[in-house]
């Protein structure tokens, strides 16, 4: 299980992201690692501290881009504490990834996911070591091919850095 704890604002891209996941979750192969695809679930919990007109139309509107389960519950959530203290919540969308015997085995698997997407199934901090360990290696591979690869990267970097440098300069002239 999945849960999307967030409040109601700017959450667009975390939307889409778990998107491309449920899409992902649909897809095969359906077990990997050990674990049916179809037994993950993504849950979004939105924690606003006093629903309004506003925020239930706000809801209404993320809502209709949502596949998944929503909480659907607009009074001070009972469990608020449970989700501020033990899944670490402090007002920024977190995905807490829960095993299917409800234990807690990724606090927040948002940056994982943001980086490898859903290769990271099961999205266990295990998961990401793995994919870390193999792109370390390809890159290491990839740089005896090619030992000027480095000197490439290091270029387009600092050409990106000068650009920017250069936009904010124009930017304040």
């Amino acid at each position: 299980m999945l849960l999307f704890i967030s409040g109601l604002d700017s959450i667009r891209d975390e939307i889409r992201l778990l998107q491309s996941i449920y899409e992902g979750l649909q897809e095969d192969p359906k077990e990997v690692k050990g674990y049916r695809k179809e037994d993950f679930r993504i849950l979004w919990v939105p924690v606003v501290e006093d629903w309004n007109l506003l925020h239930k139309a706000e809801y209404d509107n993320l809502k209709l881009e949502m596949p998944w389960y929503v909480v659907e519950y607009f009074y001070p959530l009972a469990g608020i504490r449970l989700i501020r203290e033990d899944l670490n919540y402090k007002n920024k969308p977190i995905i807490p990834v829960l095993n299917p015997q409800g234990r807690v085995v990724n606090y927040n698997a948002m940056h994982m996911i943001f980086v490898w997407g859903i290769d990271a199934f099961p999205f266990r901090p295990s998961d990401d070591d793995v994919l870390t360990q193999k792109w370390n290696w390809f890159w290491a591979e990839m740089k005896k091919v090619n030992p000027k690869l480095q000197d490439l990267v290091s270029a387009s970097k600092t050409i990106q850095n000068l650009s920017l440098k250069i936009v904010s300069i124009v930017a304040v002239v």
